[in-house]
């Protein structure tokens, strides 16, 4: 369980800044679609790093 709350931790965090900077860059093009789908990326990295910490500190690692 601790080994699974690491790594969503990481896709969290790789989503996010995935979103961010792919979601900005792509202001210039104009196409709306394309912003969306990006932008929407970083709250879905937000809620896996949420899920891979509670999975992290809920799990007993010994």
């Amino acid at each position: 369980m601790h080994r699974i709350g690491v790594i969503t931790v990481w896709l969290g965090i790789i989503s996010s800044i995935i979103g961010l900077i792919v979601g900005f860059a792509s202001f210039s093009s104009g196409d709306e679609d394309t912003i969306g789908f990006w932008l929407s990326l970083v709250p879905v990295g937000f809620a896996l790093l949420l899920l891979g910490t509670v999975m992290t500190q809920m799990s007993s690692k010994r």
